[in-house]
């Protein structure tokens, strides 16, 4: 229930690991002040946890409450919430991420051992493989690598072996590339065709994120499927490209124009060229770029008008993230049907505000005639400029869109991309700006979360004071005790969860209080529970 009428607040608070279950108790004060510890909480949290009605979310919070006690290193108390976990798969989930947290932490024992508990041996291997990983990422490479080595299912093996790899190569480990052959060494006791292809692409796909090009050209060439082989081609082309590998771009490109022919139809044809032209401009070779998207088109020329229309749109932007911005723009211009002409502009405006360049892409969404287009083009002007704090561009934009509700939207935007930004009253004026609706309501609610994750308890305020509905109001308690937390003050934000009355909430809060404080107890009136209803 708590995932529909509270998503924000709840989405985050789980995304941490800090979830309880729903509380149902009163946390009023009581007669004395007394030392609350963090395992009063999280029993609180277990107590409460059995209330909740709907299996699949009380599974998730006592899977989210066991994940906390792991980051905690609270090892004892995650043994006892397992054992309480009735679900098989959610015991599961706790365990694989336990694990996971504990191998994080250099503790490869205990994470194997966590791991040997799962109820199913494909399970022990997908989180063995994620374990291997994480051990890598943390320093213990050597241990990292032997257990992936270990994994005696040939396909997990092998994507263990790719996620180390991965992960090696994020710590600049010169032997990364040497993991990923052993992959694919792997790959020769695999008979299926289909899934050998996939793998194969897999592996490709971690060799352009680990900039080895010779690796990922090797294995590219090696995919039996043609057109799968073009695909990962493609890619490697627009990876390269952006990340500055300019001859490996340039060679994944020439092999995806030898292979153009294996594409399914014209028109996956004319998005490959696509792709290209963009690589190819990245890498600076203009000409070539150019050719390529009159080659898209051309490629479907011969289709129906929608088709070619559709292609023709895509050219501009394409051609502007390719640093090609004159012939994308002309390119939008000369178009005849009036359209895709301005589709095509869109797509310009969108690629000019990705490259950041906000003023030329106020002056090409001012030749857009269609009103729902030119919206749609101001839009992404105003997410761009709020994200730059450019508060007098995002305010312009946002003010020029004619639809009434998609104007709305858009301040909206503005107001919560300010806030992200640590811009309090830009953010509140632009909320200003929005009329009395419930995605007003909305905006506020996201506002008080975002000032309470940097501990602004004052914005956090002037956000809950815009909120009418009791809802609504229970979330907006919930941010001010997080961003009292967030602030440093423990019981203060203890003194805030007092006021809410919703259990879910409630708990969610004391969560990650029961977090924060750690092995330090709190001075505060006790914790009391209600009368059974």
């Amino acid at each position: 229930m708590f995932s529909k009428l509270y998503p924000s607040v709840v989405r985050r608070l789980l995304a941490s690991t800090m979830g309880l279950a729903g509380l149902w108790l009163s946390i009023g004060a009581g007669p004395a002040q007394a030392a609350i510890s963090s395992d009063d909480l999280i029993n609180a949290a277990l107590a409460s946890a059995n209330q909740i009605p709907d299996g699949n979310e009380r599974g998730m919070v006592v899977s989210s409450i066991a994940e906390e006690r792991a980051k905690a290193g609270d090892w004892g108390a995650v043994d006892r919430i397992l054992a309480d976990i009735a679900d098989v798969s959610v015991r599961d989930d706790a365990l694989s991420q336990s694990a996971i947290i504990a191998a994080a932490a250099g503790e490869a024992e205990r994470a194997m051992a966590l791991v040997g508990r799962l109820s199913d041996v494909d399970g022990q291997r997908d989180a063995t493989a994620a374990v291997a990983a994480a051990l890598v990422r943390q320093g213990s490479v050597s241990v990292g690598i032997g257990l992936a080595r270990a994994v005696d299912d040939t396909e997990q093996r092998f994507r263990a072996l790719v996620d180390v790899a991965r992960a090696m190569a994020a710590r600049q480990d010169p032997a990364a590339g040497r993991i990923l052959d052993d992959a694919m060494a792997v790959l020769a006791q695999v008979s299926d065709p289909g899934l050998l292809g996939r793998l194969r692409q897999s592996a490709a796909q971690a060799a352009v994120g680990m900039y080895d090009v010779p690796r990922a050209l090797a294995i590219a060439d090696s995919i039996p499927d043609s057109a799968r082989r073009l695909q990962v081609l493609r890619n490697a082309a627009l990876g390269f490209a952006r990340a500055g590998e300019t001859a490996g771009a340039v060679a994944a490109a020439d092999r995806a124009l030898e292979h153009l022919g294996d594409a399914p139809d014209a028109r996956e044809q004319a998005f490959v060229l696509l792709d290209l032209g963009t690589a190819l401009g990245l890498a600076g070779d203009g000409e070539r770029a150019r050719q390529a998207f009159a080659g898209a088109v051309e490629a479907v020329r011969g289709l129906t008008p929608e088709t070619l229309g559709e292609i023709q749109g895509y050219v501009p932007g394409a051609a502007i993230a390719g640093n090609l911005t004159g012939f994308g723009i002309e390119f939008a211009r000369a178009l005849p049907d009036i359209v895709v002409r301005d589709i095509a502009l869109r797509g310009a405006v969108a690629a000019l505000v990705d490259a950041g360049r906000l003023a030329e892409a106020q002056a090409i969404a001012g030749e857009i005639q269609d009103g729902q287009i030119r919206d749609a083009a101001l839009q992404y002007i105003v997410n761009g400029a709020a994200e730059a704090a450019n508060v007098q561009v995002a305010a312009a934009a946002a003010e020029a869109i004619a639809g009434q509700q998609a104007r709305q939207s858009a301040t909206g935007a503005v107001a919560e991309r300010l806030a992200r930004n640590g811009d309090v009253n830009g953010a509140f004026d632009a909320l200003g700006r929005m009329t009395e609706s419930p995605e007003r309501e909305d905006v506020a609610l996201e506002l008080a979360g975002i000032f309470a994750d940097s501990g602004n308890v004052e914005a956090v305020q002037r956000a809950v004071a815009e909120v009418q509905s009791t809802e609504n109001r229970e979330i907006g308690t919930a941010n001010l005790a997080l961003a009292q937390l967030a602030a440093g003050n423990a019981v203060a934000g203890l003194e805030a969860a007092r006021g809410l009355s919703e259990p879910t909430l409630r708990a969610l809060v004391l969560a990650r209080i029961a977090t924060r404080i750690g092995a330090q107890p709190l001075d505060a009136a006790p914790l009391q529970t209600p009368p059974a209803e």
